[in-house]
């Protein structure tokens, strides 16, 4: 890189201090500072819930959060505008964690329950899990945000930004009306009443709270990233639908829930930006001849450059307030009004006592049965936050840390060389068809955070993942847990409540890309997230790919070569164990529950000799036995693949065995694909007949992507 393009790279533009910052003013920590002492060590101060610190007034929040900026300044801050990926390394025992054994933690206090939830389905229930409106959900009761909705006799869906209204005439779709709430992304739609839906989008740039163009706040740029949209429409006229309500959050979704049209919306915020160049052009700019210039006038300028540089930054910081540390949320009424009102309380915000990142993620509940749209409850922690798990009366958010990597790191599996294309419907043939000791139960206590202890680094790989768990009742949220567990999560099927325990299955990397997947079950004593046991040795030098927990049973799949789908036992939560293991070829990247003792698996069929996936492969299994689970039937299409694997809501199972899955058909020698949804027949022995394909072309926007039964039509 040429030092003018150096030069370039400097400024171009503001600096996040949430995703990244540069501090060079340090509040006073002498007598009088308003700074949280409990959040910076000291041993008093609020407690908000399970060992997270809590300012007592927003002026805590923000010299807290500044000083939090100023301590993890050289870990990873002020590496560039937006979103860098920073993480968070794992702490010694000077500024890290400490262990307690679980009997310790019973004695302290006493046990409380996680509460029921829904308990998942169980082989033996009533086929697809599916809310009212036909959407796949993992929990009953549960409803998940998707991009097609059932409500009442009219069909909704949400994509580029657009609600559309159909309603099916003797099987025929018809467009009634259409009103835009996002921008050119999917939205996420929930069926709150008989002639409501409500939408939940995130990628939007609106500005939620307006820049402050005084001279003295010139530089900040509040809370910078994307916004999210939660909006209420109204389709009691299916020709004219109308948004009754908006809520715009600062922050992108991580992902929502509804229960009895309740939302559960998981936002996260990265904190205001600094723009340093809001000020106008630096001196050096101005002085700087890039014509003529010399050595010794490259060398001048980088100097006087970067301390004109750090004397803005240090400007901006002081000119910071509480407020721009809070993230805000902008309410829209049916008159067309806005207020800007703060999205979670200041002493609502929660830092958990380990180093976790310098973005705020917030749990809001929104009543959506109602006309109008409000933040009825809300309250977050200072942390970063990836996957979403909900039962009935229950959120855990999990929080991945992060390491950094080493050189060692082997190499990713080699790319795939073009195959003979294979016929497109022949069949591909079924391969031929262990207990751990249960590890002491122990409880992660996470200590204070060190300011000055380095907690973030650039690049890395997964380390162990923070799990917090909220209770919500109606409106009212409450965060009643954290802790740590083993390595990371695959997505949000691999977290499960069930008779008051949480269950998580991770796979953990060291740092010479080593992998061992393990099973652990946690329950909330007194105010800590206390582990019970797990089970290991699953998938050893693998990665999971597919988990499912179904009441008492986890089955979880790992791969590198071939496919091992392992049965757990958590009849006895302190001692999990291995029961069974089946091997075949490739794998499966959802598992749905299918009758009594089955199991239906969607994922890839791959060659056992080095792992490259040759196909989507739909596979059904008899769990019955679990010590010794078998493959019933399998369907492979050669050189394909389907949303479905990735995204549980692209499956549709009917009551009477219908599979629709979309799919992309890869021409290996034109480079084209066709698109489609593949129908399969599921018998009740487990069966597969492929009944057809629904060929939508080559048109990647008309690909389908979901499906559904409406009078005895399929509608893609």
């Amino acid at each position: 890189m040429s030092r003018r393009m150096l030069t370039a790279t400097a400024l171009a533009g503001v600096v996040g201090l949430g995703a990244a910052a540069v501090v060079w003013w340090v509040p006073d920590t002498g007598d009088g500072s308003t700074i949280a002492p409990s959040i910076l060590g000291a041993p008093d101060g609020s407690v908000l819930a399970a060992g997270l610190s809590a300012p007592v007034s927003c002026d805590d929040l923000g010299a807290t959060m500044a000083a939090l900026a100023e301590a993890h300044a050289a870990d990873g801050y002020g590496r560039g505008i937006g979103n860098p990926m920073w993480m968070n390394a794992e702490m010694d025992d000077a500024g890290g964690r400490t262990t307690a054994t679980a009997g310790a933690a019973q004695e302290s206090a006493p046990a409380a329950d996680m509460g029921s939830g829904a308990q998942g389905a169980s082989l033996g229930g009533d086929g697809a899990l599916a809310s009212t409106d036909g959407t796949n959900v993992q929990e009953a009761g549960v409803d998940e945000q998707d991009i097609v909705e059932r409500v009442g006799d009219l069909v909704v869906t949400g994509t580029q930004g657009v609600v559309r209204v159909i309603e099916v005439r003797d099987g025929v779709p018809v467009e009634r009306g259409s009103v835009q709430v996002g921008q050119w992304n999917d939205l996420g739609l929930f069926a709150v009443g008989p002639d409501r839906v409500a939408v939940v989008t995130s990628g939007g740039d609106t500005v939620v709270r307006p820049m402050d163009d005084s001279p003295s706040r010139s530089m900040i740029r509040p809370s910078g990233g994307q916004s999210s949209t939660v909006a209420l429409v109204d389709l009691s006229d299916p020709d004219e639908p109308t948004v009754l309500s908006r809520l715009d959050l600062e922050g992108w979704t991580v992902d929502a829930r509804a229960v009895d049209g309740v939302l559960r919306v998981v936002v996260r915020s990265e904190g205001p930006q600094i723009d340093p160049h809001a000020m106008g052009e630096f001196r050096a700019d101005r002085e700087m001849d890039w014509e003529r210039a010399t050595d010794e006038d490259y060398r001048r300028y980088e100097e006087e450059f970067a301390e004109e540089y750090e004397q803005r930054m240090a400007q901006g910081m002081q000119q910071l307030t509480a407020a721009d540390w809070q993230p805000h949320v902008r309410v829209t009424g049916a008159t067309g009004t806005d207020t800007v009102e703060p999205l979670v309380a200041c002493d609502r915000i929660g830092f958990p006592t380990a180093f976790a990142g310098m973005g705020t993620l917030t749990l809001a509940a929104i009543d959506a049965t109602g006309d109008t749209l409000a933040i009825d409850d809300a309250t977050a922690v200072v942390t970063s936050g990836e996957n979403l798990y909900s039962s009935t009366d229950r959120v855990v958010i999990a929080s991945t840390r992060w390491e950094p990597c080493c050189d060692d790191t082997p190499a990713p599996m080699p790319e795939e060389e073009p195959l003979e294309v294979d016929p497109f419907f022949e069949e591909g043939e079924p391969a031929e068809p262990a207990g751990a000791p249960a590890a002491e139960a122990t409880a992660d206590v996470l200590p204070m955070i060190t300011p000055g202890r380095p907690g973030m680094i650039w690049g890395g790989f997964p380390s162990d993942t923070d799990l917090h768990v909220f209770d919500v009742e109606g409106t009212l949220v409450t965060h009643v847990a954290s802790g740590t567990v083993d390595g990371s999560l695959l997505n949000q099927f691999s977290m499960s409540i069930h008779d008051g325990v949480l269950r998580t299955a991770t796979t953990d990397r060291d740092q010479n890309g080593n992998t061992e997947s393990y099973v652990t079950t946690f329950r909330v004593e007194g105010d800590t997230l206390v582990r019970l046991g797990q089970v290991g040795d699953l998938g050893p030098d693998e990665d999971i790919q597919a988990v499912r927990f179904m009441g008492e049973t986890a089955y979880v799949v790992t791969f590198r070569r071939t496919d091992p789908l392992y049965v757990v036992d958590l009849t006895d939560p302190a001692a999990p164990r291995t029961r069974g293991e089946l091997k075949v070829d490739g794998y499966s990247a959802y598992l749905h529950p299918l009758r009594p003792g089955q199991l239906l698996g969607v994922g890839q069929d791959a060659d056992p000799k080095d792992g490259r996936t040759r196909g989507l492969q739909v596979s059904t299994f008899d769990v019955s036995d679990p010590t010794a689970p078998t493959r019933i039937d399998v369907e492979v299409t050669p050189d394909s693949g389907s949303e479905a694997e990735h995204d549980h809501h692209a499956v549709t199972l009917t009551d009477d065995g219908l599979l629709v899955l979309p799919i992309e058909l890869y021409d290996q020698s034109s480079g084209t694909s066709r698109l489609g949804a593949m129908v399969y027949e599921v018998a009740p022995d487990g069966q597969l007949t492929r009944r057809g394909l629904l060929d939508a072309g080559t048109r990647w926007e008309l690909r389908p992507r979901r499906s559904l039964v409406v009078d005895g039509t399929l509608l893609t």
